[in-house]
């Protein structure tokens, strides 16, 4: 597991109650299938005045990402530090950062214990992250997402911007997860009811 922290002078101690845990692809970007190319990181409509709203309600902002394509051989760790370094320049416009972004490198047949939906990734950033399951989120696009979150205990959504807009209804409610059009719906229904 890898852990970067895009603020120059993160504290990542400090304390963060409220998490809005994050999949990148599909979820905040348009998911290009093992993007390597920073040129090629687009925000998805509203996700940059999405995350404003959630900072604003005191949400601390996490990705977490299986990003099997290092595992696989199709880019490096190098590649994939340019295209967060492009995402954080494109969040940057509106003035978000986010504290944390946890990405699993790993092939499936690895059998890692931090790609998703196992808690690895979760488990190593809270030793440098205090959160509170209580009053934090998971968002993704993918099945995975939301089995994480519910290994994790929290609430979960699954949003339709990925490639699968067409779920399965009833795994996602069984896992405990609702769906959103998108992460802009997530946010104005997680801040609405946390008032």
């Amino acid at each position: 597991m890898s852990l970067y922290f895009p603020k120059q002078n993160n504290d990542p101690a400090s304390a963060a109650t409220a998490v809005l845990f994050l999949d990148r692809d599909g979820v905040i970007i348009k998911d290009c299938n093992y993007l390597s190319d920073p040129e090629s990181v687009e925000l998805l409509p509203g996700v940059g005045d999405a995350l404003v709203r959630a900072v604003k309600a005191g949400f601390k902002l996490v990705i977490i990402s299986n990003q099997s394509g290092i595992g696989r051989g199709y880019f490096s760790e190098d590649d994939l530090l340019k295209v967060q370094l492009r995402l954080d320049e494109l969040l940057a416009e509106f003035g978000v950062v986010v504290e944390v972004v946890a990405y699993c490198p790993h092939a499936p047949a690895d059998n890692c214990n931090c790609r998703k939906p196992m808690t690895g990734l979760v488990d190593e950033l809270s030793e440098v992250l205090s959160w509170s399951p209580k009053q934090s989120f998971m968002v993704g696009d993918k099945v995975s997402d939301v089995e994480l979150g519910s290994n994790m205990g929290v609430e979960s959504w699954f949003v339709l911007t990925g490639h699968n807009s067409e779920p399965d209804k009833n795994l996602i409610s069984k896992l405990g997860a609702q769906i959103a059009i998108d992460l802009s719906a997530v946010v104005a229904e997680i801040v609405s009811k946390e008032g």
